[in-house]
């Protein structure tokens, strides 16, 4: 059984061990995203310390990573483009998956799994972002239900804005 837990601080060495999976995962296919730096360990270890890190596992064995913010993203305020409501909201970054992972729905499995997250808390907007040559995450996206937004700017690039109304 698939279970999203929190990463505890003990774990980030994990972590960024399948951040450093998806990274190369995603250099292999051409994708520049996570190719300068970002996410690193700090970045995780603050994830952990406001406990926003979570991993997503099956039967105790962690498939990926990803960070769950319901505190709301400073770059969502500039959106080149129109949310479809202004609501509590959560979003999704850093969403990274094993090697052992691929291929098996996992990413679904996260979005799916937070949706359950936010109707525990009530919150009934979802957003999240990526890169634009990010075409396998965008597919994802979209099999999830989510629209198109516009485009922000983080991690000093563009990126494509998505909203799922829950």
């Amino acid at each position: 059984m698939r279970r999203l837990r929190s990463a505890a601080l003990s774990e980030v060495e994990l972590a960024m061990d399948i951040i450093n999976q998806a990274k190369a995962h995603l250099r292999a296919q051409g994708i520049d995203q996570w190719q300068t730096g970002y996410p690193d360990r700090d970045c995780l270890e603050r994830d952990v310390r406001t406990g926003k890190g979570y991993f997503l596992e099956e039967d105790g064995i962690p498939l990926g990573y990803l960070c769950v913010d319901f505190d709301g993203e400073p770059a969502y305020d500039h959106l080149n483009g129109t949310w479809a409501r202004e609501e509590p909201y959560v979003v999704v970054h850093r969403l990274a998956l094993s090697d052992a992972a691929r291929g098996r729905g996992a990413a679904g499995t996260a979005f799916q799994l937070v949706e359950d997250l936010c109707r525990d808390r009530g919150v009934r907007e979802f957003r999240v972002d990526t890169d634009a040559g990010n075409h396998k995450m965008q597919h994802i996206l979209a099999k999830q239900g989510f629209q198109y937004r516009g485009t922000i700017r983080f991690d000093n690039s563009e990126k494509i804005a998505y909203e799922k109304r829950l």
